[in-house]
């Protein structure tokens, strides 16, 4: 197993009225899925601390985040979106994938 820090540009978890620095640091664990298997439940678990990259032929293949961070990351792209609604309303029209790459958000 291998553990590294990463860097988001979104809040790694948000409760509902306090915000965290979305430039705060995560861990990441990244394990070959064929060690996961028999380590679902222990991973899941994990996910609530770290994000956990399963791995096939040392490739990422999938990440296994807690809801709670996932809850967090699409509320934030919803919030991303409004704003953006906002600033087009009044007429400045700024386009989201720009906001996206400026914010160094990933949506794939």
């Amino acid at each position: 197993m291998i553990v590294v820090q990463l860097m988001h540009g979104f809040p790694a978890r948000r409760e509902h009225s306090a915000y965290h620095d979305p430039f705060m640091v995560v861990m990441a664990r990244f394990i070959p899925i064929s060690e996961a298997k028999p380590r679902l439940a222990e991973i899941v678990r994990d996910s609530d601390d770290d994000d956990v990259w399963l791995l096939r032929h040392a490739r990422p293949a999938a990440v296994v985040v807690s809801a709670r961070r996932w809850d967090a990351l699409h509320e934030e792209i919803e919030d991303l979106r409004d704003r953006l609604s906002i600033v087009e309303r009044n007429g400045v029209t700024v386009d989201f994938d720009k906001i996206v790459a400026e914010l160094g958000l990933k949506l794939d």
